[in-house]
């Protein structure tokens, strides 16, 4: 059996937008950031946050499993560390950095800037988060990222009015 195309790959590297050669990261948060777009013009806006909620813990423990199984099987040469190719951990974070923000593009835009930015950055204690062990060490900074974004932005928003 070839493990890049098996089911656990296709869920950890985000239906394969992690195996993007430009941003890995960013392409798996922008996926997330489309669905949510599309959620948010089709749902009832009392669902959507409750939604979001689900959704976050649900993508929390995909992320965990489909990243650990990716590590258990080397599929991207690394027993150990966060292989850029993993996105489902993205697609969590970002699911987190949604949640309650709000449904304008001002909000959204801002909500995916303020995760990618948390997420690259890795201010303390993100960093430490990334260094647990296995698939929890994968998920974890990119939910702690999700949850400084989404305290960022519902504070800009306050704040500004």
């Amino acid at each position: 059996m070839d493990k890049k195309r098996s089911f656990p790959v296709f869920i950890a590297t985000g239906f394969y937008s992690g195996l993007s050669p430009i941003a890995p990261g960013t392409m798996g948060s922008l996926v997330v950031l489309l669905a949510f777009l599309a959620l948010s013009v089709w749902a009832p806006v009392f669902l959507i946050t409750p939604a979001m909620v689900v959704w976050s813990a649900v993508l929390t423990a995909i992320s965990i499993k489909s990243s650990q199984w990716c590590l258990d099987h080397q599929v991207f040469g690394e027993e150990h560390g966060d292989p850029k190719q993993i996105v489902i951990d993205e697609f969590a974070g970002m699911a987190v950095a949604l949640v309650g923000v709000g449904t304008t593009i001002e909000h959204v835009f801002l909500a995916f800037i303020a995760f990618r930015f948390f997420d690259i950055v890795k201010l303390p204690p993100i960093n430490k988060l990334e260094k647990l062990p296995g698939g929890l060490g994968i998920t974890a900074d990119d939910i702690l990222a999700g949850i400084y974004a989404n305290i960022g932005v519902q504070l800009t928003f306050l704040l500004t009015g």
